[in-house]
């Protein structure tokens, strides 16, 4: 695999942008040192989403934001990061997937972003979500927000 190309999962784009969530710093870190090292940081409309769920509804961990911040943020993150597009390429990828690898339910949003990272050929994901998402190494490398020994 190529160090070049790294798909960002939801869970490092929340702790990046919210700086009273557990591991900001962490996840912010992380993105700088991946930019530093020349890595290129993708996301997908599915991320884009899954982060409008999370910052629009209530949060131990975060103040409420107004809709038109949470929109200004979106804007700020279409160009901070590339957008790895939904396509048929990606639908037919994650049908192929999901036969090959036991996934069902709620999985299956974990399966989309594997299946968008194989047709934008994308080698990398970071997460937080390592656990869940390890059924998928064999087709991509996995770097963690934490080191599993810092777990």
């Amino acid at each position: 695999m190529t160090m070049n190309r790294a798909f960002i999962d939801t869970n490092i784009i929340l702790r990046a942008t919210v700086d009273t969530m557990p591991l900001h710093s962490e996840a912010d870190n992380l993105l700088k040192s991946l930019r530093k090292r020349r890595i290129s940081l993708w996301i997908s409309n599915q991320v884009i989403r899954e982060y409008l769920v999370q910052m629009t509804r209530p949060q131990n961990f975060s103040y409420t934001l107004k809709v038109e911040d949470v929109v200004s943020n979106v804007e700020r993150l279409k160009k901070t990061f590339h957008i790895a597009n939904d396509s048929p390429e990606v639908v037919a990828q994650l049908l192929s997937l999901i036969q090959e690898i036991p996934v069902g339910g709620k999985q299956i949003h974990d399966a989309n972003i594997i299946a968008t990272m194989l047709v934008n050929k994308i080698d990398i994901l970071v997460t937080h979500n390592v656990d869940d998402m390890r059924r998928f190494s064999s087709k991509i490398e996995i770097v963690p927000l934490v080191s599993e020994s810092a777990n």
